[in-house]
């Protein structure tokens, strides 16, 4: 049996230099991601994703879900990105 799967993802560029938050703490963020934002669909899969540098680090959140087109054929889609 061969298993194949591909990826649908939106171009995702590294952040722009100098970005800043306005939140003081990863929890903070994340409390307001779940007070504010909500999926439109139940969420499969929650990655972070973690952009570093020599000066600093910028942390993303992405929800996905995996379909199976055809059998063995699957895609993996980003359905949940939060604003901040």
């Amino acid at each position: 049996m061969t298993v194949t799967s591909r990826i649908v993802m939106n171009v995702f560029m590294p952040p722009e230099d100098g970005l800043t938050s306005r939140f003081a703490t990863v929890q903070d963020w994340l409390f307001n991601i779940c007070d504010t934002e909500q999926p439109k669909k139940s969420i499969a899969e929650y990655r972070f994703i973690l952009y570093t540098s020599s000066i600093e680090y910028t942390l993303y959140l992405r929800g996905v879900n995996i379909y199976e087109e055809e059998k063995n054929n699957f895609i993996t889609r980003i359905e949940f990105e939060p604003e901040e």
